[in-house]
């Protein structure tokens, strides 16, 4: 800096400043965003939980479950729930776990969570 005029310098100085302060700014948004999504994935992983322990006081008989028993199981939101007590509402009952699979949306995966926390 010993060829830069004081103007020069200042500029370069100032520059550097303001460049250093928007690498601040982008960090801390870049650190508030990632924590924001750890803390929803980890809002879901003990909602599960919640879930699994409220049902672990009883099964549920998914042929006369409310919506909201429905919603205790590991997996089952709103929207499923519903798809449930329809198809349920469209065959009369369900006569085995397997016939849970006509449900939309339901898959194996969502039978395994479930499968023990419920009876037929």
């Amino acid at each position: 800096m010993i060829f830069f005029t004081k103007d020069e310098r200042n500029t370069v100085l100032f520059l550097t400043i303001a460049f250093m302060v928007g690498l601040s700014i982008l960090y801390v948004r870049n650190n508030d965003r990632n924590t924001e999504l750890r803390f929803v994935e980890n809002n879901q992983e003990i909602a599960d939980i919640i879930k699994s322990e409220q049902v672990l006081s009883g099964k549920i008989n998914v042929n006369t479950a409310s919506k909201d028993e429905l919603i205790l199981l590991p997996g089952i939101g709103p929207v499923t729930a519903e798809k449930i007590m329809v198809k349920r509402l469209e065959m009369g009952s369900f006569s085995s776990v397997e016939d849970l699979l006509l449900v939309p949306g339901i898959g194996a995966k969502t039978i395994e969570k479930i499968k023990e926390f419920i009876v037929i």
